[in-house]
Protein backbone atom coordinates (compact mmCIF):
# COMPACT_ATOMS: atom_id res chain seq x y z
CA UNK A 1 0.00 0.00 0.00
CA UNK A 2 1.17 3.47 -1.19
CA UNK A 3 1.02 5.90 1.98
CA UNK A 4 1.89 9.59 2.85
CA UNK A 5 4.88 10.10 4.90
CA UNK A 6 2.67 10.70 7.97
CA UNK A 7 1.03 7.49 7.51
CA UNK A 8 -2.29 9.43 6.24
CA UNK A 9 -4.89 6.59 4.11
CA UNK A 10 -6.51 10.11 2.91
CA UNK A 11 -5.79 13.78 2.76
CA UNK A 12 -8.69 15.89 2.40
CA UNK A 13 -7.88 19.32 1.42
CA UNK A 14 -10.46 22.06 0.80
CA UNK A 15 -12.72 20.30 0.41
CA UNK A 16 -16.27 21.84 -1.12
CA UNK A 17 -19.61 20.51 -2.23
CA UNK A 18 -22.62 23.30 -3.01
CA UNK A 19 -25.53 22.34 -4.40
CA UNK A 20 -27.56 24.82 -6.52
CA UNK A 21 -30.72 26.59 -5.80
CA UNK A 22 -32.60 27.44 -8.86
CA UNK A 23 -35.35 29.33 -9.89
CA UNK A 24 -37.39 31.31 -12.19
CA UNK A 25 -39.18 30.43 -15.54
CA UNK A 26 -35.79 29.38 -17.29
CA UNK A 27 -34.67 27.40 -13.68
CA UNK A 28 -31.41 29.36 -13.50
CA UNK A 29 -28.80 29.11 -10.60
CA UNK A 30 -30.11 31.77 -7.87
CA UNK A 31 -27.81 30.48 -5.30
CA UNK A 32 -26.06 27.59 -3.72
CA UNK A 33 -26.57 25.89 -0.84
CA UNK A 34 -23.23 25.43 0.96
CA UNK A 35 -23.12 21.57 2.60
CA UNK A 36 -19.56 21.40 2.76
CA UNK A 37 -17.61 24.54 2.89
CA UNK A 38 -13.76 24.43 2.45
CA UNK A 39 -12.62 21.85 5.09
CA UNK A 40 -9.58 19.59 5.57
CA UNK A 41 -8.33 16.77 7.43
CA UNK A 42 -6.38 13.20 7.27
CA UNK A 43 -7.67 9.86 7.69
CA UNK A 44 -4.72 8.23 9.19
CA UNK A 45 -4.02 3.99 8.65
CA UNK A 46 -5.76 2.05 10.99
CA UNK A 47 -7.45 4.83 13.40
CA UNK A 48 -11.09 5.34 13.47
CA UNK A 49 -11.90 9.14 12.47
CA UNK A 50 -15.19 10.46 13.80
CA UNK A 51 -17.02 13.48 12.01
CA UNK A 52 -19.82 14.31 14.28
CA UNK A 53 -22.71 17.67 14.47
CA UNK A 54 -26.62 18.60 13.91
CA UNK A 55 -28.32 17.02 11.22
CA UNK A 56 -27.31 19.43 8.11
CA UNK A 57 -24.14 20.39 8.99
CA UNK A 58 -22.51 18.49 6.34
CA UNK A 59 -20.92 15.54 7.69
CA UNK A 60 -23.00 12.85 5.61
CA UNK A 61 -22.75 15.01 1.95
CA UNK A 62 -19.08 14.73 3.02
CA UNK A 63 -19.37 10.86 3.36
CA UNK A 64 -20.78 10.07 -0.02
CA UNK A 65 -18.24 12.95 -2.06
CA UNK A 66 -15.10 11.09 -0.78
CA UNK A 67 -17.30 7.85 -2.11
CA UNK A 68 -17.41 9.57 -5.44
CA UNK A 69 -21.60 9.15 -4.89
CA UNK A 70 -21.20 13.22 -5.28
CA UNK A 71 -18.54 15.27 -7.34
CA UNK A 72 -17.51 17.97 -5.34
CA UNK A 73 -17.70 21.17 -5.94
CA UNK A 74 -13.72 22.29 -5.05
CA UNK A 75 -10.67 21.19 -3.31
CA UNK A 76 -8.93 17.50 -3.63
CA UNK A 77 -8.67 14.02 -1.51
CA UNK A 78 -6.09 11.64 -1.77
CA UNK A 79 -6.45 8.33 -1.32
CA UNK A 80 -2.89 6.50 -0.94
CA UNK A 81 -1.55 9.41 -2.78
CA UNK A 82 -3.74 9.23 -5.73
CA UNK A 83 -6.46 12.17 -6.35
CA UNK A 84 -10.14 10.29 -6.10
CA UNK A 85 -11.56 12.79 -8.06
CA UNK A 86 -9.29 11.81 -11.23
CA UNK A 87 -10.44 8.25 -11.19
CA UNK A 88 -11.97 6.94 -14.11
CA UNK A 89 -12.89 3.61 -15.43
CA UNK A 90 -10.70 0.45 -13.68
CA UNK A 91 -8.96 2.74 -11.32
CA UNK A 92 -12.55 3.94 -10.10
CA UNK A 93 -13.66 0.84 -9.87
CA UNK A 94 -10.48 -0.37 -7.83
CA UNK A 95 -10.80 3.06 -5.63
CA UNK A 96 -14.58 1.48 -4.50
CA UNK A 97 -13.52 -1.93 -3.93
CA UNK A 98 -10.45 -0.31 -1.23
CA UNK A 99 -12.68 1.98 0.13
CA UNK A 100 -16.57 0.60 0.94
CA UNK A 101 -19.33 2.63 2.75
CA UNK A 102 -22.00 1.41 5.37
CA UNK A 103 -25.58 3.22 4.85
CA UNK A 104 -27.60 5.01 7.89
CA UNK A 105 -30.89 2.93 6.93
CA UNK A 106 -30.24 -1.07 6.94
CA UNK A 107 -33.48 -1.67 5.19
CA UNK A 108 -33.09 0.94 2.32
CA UNK A 109 -30.08 0.42 1.21
CA UNK A 110 -30.41 -3.25 0.73
CA UNK A 111 -32.60 -4.83 -2.65
CA UNK A 112 -35.65 -6.10 -0.97
CA UNK A 113 -36.55 -8.63 -3.75
CA UNK A 114 -33.20 -10.61 -3.40
CA UNK A 115 -32.39 -12.80 -0.69
CA UNK A 116 -28.70 -12.10 1.10
CA UNK A 117 -27.29 -14.74 -1.26
CA UNK A 118 -28.05 -13.13 -3.81
CA UNK A 119 -26.73 -9.66 -2.98
CA UNK A 120 -23.59 -10.41 -1.90
CA UNK A 121 -23.37 -12.90 -4.41
CA UNK A 122 -23.55 -10.48 -7.28
CA UNK A 123 -21.17 -8.24 -5.63
CA UNK A 124 -18.37 -11.57 -5.61
CA UNK A 125 -19.21 -12.14 -9.14
CA UNK A 126 -19.34 -8.61 -10.41
CA UNK A 127 -15.76 -8.03 -8.95
CA UNK A 128 -14.78 -12.08 -10.41
CA UNK A 129 -14.23 -12.70 -6.38
CA UNK A 130 -16.05 -16.01 -6.69
CA UNK A 131 -17.25 -17.16 -9.81
CA UNK A 132 -19.37 -20.57 -9.20
CA UNK A 133 -22.12 -20.86 -6.94
CA UNK A 134 -20.59 -23.17 -5.13
CA UNK A 135 -17.30 -20.50 -4.09
CA UNK A 136 -20.20 -17.70 -3.95
CA UNK A 137 -21.93 -19.64 -1.28
CA UNK A 138 -18.70 -20.41 0.66
CA UNK A 139 -17.64 -16.93 0.77
CA UNK A 140 -21.28 -15.46 1.51
CA UNK A 141 -21.48 -17.90 4.89
CA UNK A 142 -17.90 -16.84 5.55
CA UNK A 143 -19.01 -12.89 6.09
CA UNK A 144 -22.27 -13.88 7.42
CA UNK A 145 -20.40 -15.91 9.95
CA UNK A 146 -17.97 -12.72 10.38
CA UNK A 147 -20.88 -10.20 11.31
CA UNK A 148 -22.48 -12.39 13.98
CA UNK A 149 -24.92 -14.12 11.71
CA UNK A 150 -25.47 -17.70 10.60
CA UNK A 151 -25.56 -19.99 7.49
CA UNK A 152 -28.88 -20.73 7.37
CA UNK A 153 -29.76 -16.24 7.13
CA UNK A 154 -28.20 -16.91 3.47
CA UNK A 155 -31.79 -17.69 1.86
CA UNK A 156 -33.80 -15.15 3.68
CA UNK A 157 -35.17 -11.73 2.20
CA UNK A 158 -34.28 -8.28 3.64
CA UNK A 159 -37.93 -8.34 5.51
CA UNK A 160 -37.33 -11.37 7.52
CA UNK A 161 -34.29 -9.86 9.82
CA UNK A 162 -34.58 -7.13 12.28
CA UNK A 163 -32.72 -3.63 11.69
CA UNK A 164 -29.78 -4.94 13.81
CA UNK A 165 -29.46 -8.51 11.46
CA UNK A 166 -29.88 -5.97 8.71
CA UNK A 167 -27.24 -3.71 9.36
CA UNK A 168 -25.18 -6.77 10.19
CA UNK A 169 -25.81 -8.05 6.56
CA UNK A 170 -25.13 -4.03 5.36
CA UNK A 171 -21.40 -4.40 7.24
CA UNK A 172 -21.11 -8.07 5.57
CA UNK A 173 -21.44 -6.47 2.42
CA UNK A 174 -18.71 -3.63 2.92
CA UNK A 175 -16.18 -6.14 3.88
CA UNK A 176 -17.48 -8.48 0.90
CA UNK A 177 -14.56 -6.51 -1.35
CA UNK A 178 -11.93 -6.95 0.99
CA UNK A 179 -11.65 -2.90 1.57
CA UNK A 180 -8.92 -1.16 3.56
CA UNK A 181 -11.29 2.04 4.69
CA UNK A 182 -14.77 1.98 5.52
CA UNK A 183 -17.39 5.26 5.56
CA UNK A 184 -19.97 4.58 8.39
CA UNK A 185 -22.69 6.97 7.68
CA UNK A 186 -24.63 7.19 11.10
CA UNK A 187 -24.77 3.04 10.82
CA UNK A 188 -26.02 2.90 14.31
CA UNK A 189 -28.59 5.99 14.24
CA UNK A 190 -31.44 3.89 13.48
CA UNK A 191 -31.11 1.48 15.73
CA UNK A 192 -32.02 0.60 19.46
CA UNK A 193 -29.91 1.54 21.99
CA UNK A 194 -28.89 -2.03 23.00
CA UNK A 195 -28.31 -2.87 19.57
CA UNK A 196 -25.92 0.45 18.75
CA UNK A 197 -23.28 -0.83 21.41
CA UNK A 198 -23.43 -4.43 19.58
CA UNK A 199 -22.78 -2.91 16.60
CA UNK A 200 -20.28 -1.10 17.27
CA UNK A 201 -18.03 -3.57 19.28
CA UNK A 202 -18.66 -5.54 16.03
CA UNK A 203 -17.22 -2.71 14.45
CA UNK A 204 -14.69 -2.61 16.58
CA UNK A 205 -13.51 -6.51 16.69
CA UNK A 206 -13.80 -5.98 12.71
CA UNK A 207 -11.20 -3.19 12.83
CA UNK A 208 -8.63 -5.06 15.07
CA UNK A 209 -9.31 -8.55 12.73
CA UNK A 210 -8.70 -7.18 9.76
CA UNK A 211 -7.11 -3.88 10.05
CA UNK A 212 -9.15 -1.55 8.76
CA UNK A 213 -9.54 2.46 8.58
CA UNK A 214 -13.17 3.98 9.60
CA UNK A 215 -14.50 7.70 9.01
CA UNK A 216 -16.93 7.59 11.24
CA UNK A 217 -20.14 9.68 10.93
CA UNK A 218 -22.60 9.93 13.80
CA UNK A 219 -24.53 12.91 15.64
CA UNK A 220 -24.24 11.26 18.97
CA UNK A 221 -21.29 12.05 20.77
CA UNK A 222 -21.81 9.59 23.28
CA UNK A 223 -21.37 7.01 20.40
CA UNK A 224 -18.41 8.94 18.72
CA UNK A 225 -16.72 8.51 22.51
CA UNK A 226 -16.95 5.02 21.92
CA UNK A 227 -15.21 4.34 18.90
CA UNK A 228 -13.13 6.94 18.00
CA UNK A 229 -9.64 7.83 18.04
CA UNK A 230 -9.65 10.93 17.16
CA UNK A 231 -12.80 13.77 16.34
CA UNK A 232 -13.97 16.38 14.16
CA UNK A 233 -16.93 18.64 14.62
CA UNK A 234 -19.15 19.94 12.47
CA UNK A 235 -21.27 23.06 12.10
CA UNK A 236 -22.78 24.45 9.12
CA UNK A 237 -20.07 23.01 6.37
CA UNK A 238 -17.30 24.21 8.32
CA UNK A 239 -15.36 21.49 10.56
CA UNK A 240 -15.07 23.67 13.65
CA UNK A 241 -12.85 21.18 16.05
CA UNK A 242 -10.14 18.59 15.39
CA UNK A 243 -8.42 16.75 17.92
CA UNK A 244 -7.77 13.05 19.32
CA UNK A 245 -11.34 12.11 21.45
CA UNK A 246 -9.02 12.23 24.65
CA UNK A 247 -8.40 15.39 24.05
CA UNK A 248 -11.57 16.67 22.83
CA UNK A 249 -13.98 15.33 25.69
CA UNK A 250 -10.77 16.83 28.46
CA UNK A 251 -10.20 19.63 26.27
CA UNK A 252 -12.61 21.07 24.34
CA UNK A 253 -11.93 24.69 22.68
CA UNK A 254 -14.64 25.61 20.53
CA UNK A 255 -18.06 26.81 22.34
CA UNK A 256 -19.71 24.39 19.36
CA UNK A 257 -17.51 21.61 20.59
CA UNK A 258 -18.63 22.70 24.53
CA UNK A 259 -22.14 22.93 24.03
CA UNK A 260 -22.53 19.63 22.29
CA UNK A 261 -20.58 17.99 24.91
CA UNK A 262 -22.73 19.60 27.58
CA UNK A 263 -26.02 18.42 26.18
CA UNK A 264 -24.60 14.41 26.61
CA UNK A 265 -27.03 13.52 29.34
CA UNK A 266 -25.57 12.29 32.45
CA UNK A 267 -27.32 9.03 33.98
CA UNK A 268 -27.04 10.74 37.94
CA UNK A 269 -29.98 12.33 38.97
CA UNK A 270 -27.72 14.17 41.83
CA UNK A 271 -24.83 15.34 38.90
CA UNK A 272 -25.48 18.95 38.86
CA UNK A 273 -23.01 21.03 35.76
CA UNK A 274 -23.46 24.65 34.23
CA UNK A 275 -24.76 23.63 30.48
CA UNK A 276 -23.02 25.93 28.22
CA UNK A 277 -26.39 25.92 26.44
CA UNK A 278 -26.63 27.88 22.63
CA UNK A 279 -29.60 29.90 21.74
CA UNK A 280 -31.04 30.48 18.31
CA UNK A 281 -31.65 27.90 15.58
CA UNK A 282 -28.74 27.02 12.69
CA UNK A 283 -28.60 29.53 10.17
CA UNK A 284 -29.33 28.46 6.31
CA UNK A 285 -26.44 26.71 4.83
CA UNK A 286 -27.89 28.65 1.92
CA UNK A 287 -27.00 31.72 3.23
CA UNK A 288 -24.37 31.61 5.89
CA UNK A 289 -23.12 34.62 8.15
CA UNK A 290 -20.36 36.85 7.71
CA UNK A 291 -17.46 35.97 9.59
CA UNK A 292 -17.38 33.17 11.68
CA UNK A 293 -20.53 30.87 10.34
CA UNK A 294 -21.16 29.96 14.55
CA UNK A 295 -21.13 34.07 15.38
CA UNK A 296 -25.05 34.00 15.24
CA UNK A 297 -25.24 31.23 18.08
CA UNK A 298 -21.85 32.25 20.08
CA UNK A 299 -21.91 33.22 23.58
CA UNK A 300 -18.43 34.65 23.21
CA UNK A 301 -18.57 35.89 20.05
CA UNK A 302 -16.36 39.18 19.47
CA UNK A 303 -17.05 42.39 16.37
CA UNK A 304 -14.49 40.71 14.82
CA UNK A 305 -15.73 37.63 14.74
CA UNK A 306 -19.06 39.07 12.20
CA UNK A 307 -16.84 40.37 9.95
CA UNK A 308 -13.83 38.15 9.49
CA UNK A 309 -13.65 34.71 8.74
CA UNK A 310 -11.37 32.84 11.39
CA UNK A 311 -8.87 30.10 10.16
CA UNK A 312 -8.61 26.43 11.26
CA UNK A 313 -5.73 27.37 13.81
CA UNK A 314 -3.70 24.74 15.27
CA UNK A 315 -3.36 25.11 19.10
CA UNK A 316 -1.47 22.34 19.74
CA UNK A 317 0.29 19.34 18.69
CA UNK A 318 -3.00 17.14 17.09
CA UNK A 319 -5.66 20.03 18.28
CA UNK A 320 -7.21 22.12 15.66
CA UNK A 321 -9.59 24.93 16.15
CA UNK A 322 -11.69 27.30 14.12
CA UNK A 323 -12.13 30.26 16.18
CA UNK A 324 -10.65 33.60 16.70
CA UNK A 325 -9.74 32.96 20.59
CA UNK A 326 -7.49 30.74 19.62
CA UNK A 327 -5.00 32.18 16.73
Amino acid sequence: MKQSNNGAVMKVSNLKKYFPIRGGVLSRTIGHVKAVDNISFEVKQGETLGIVGESGCGKSTTGKVLMRLLEPTAGDALFEEDSIFDLKGQALKDYRKKVQMIYQDPFSSLQPRATVEDMLGEILKYHRIANTRTEIRKRVIELMEMVGLSAYHIGRYPHEFSGGQRQRIGIARALSLDPEMIICDEPVSALDVSIQSQIINLLKKLQKNLNLTYLFIAHDLSVVKHISDRVGVMYLGKLVELTSGEELFANPLHPYTRSLLEAIPVPDPEKTRVKAVIKGDVPSASNPPPGCVFQTRCPDKSPRCEEEKPGFHQVKEDHYVYCHMHE
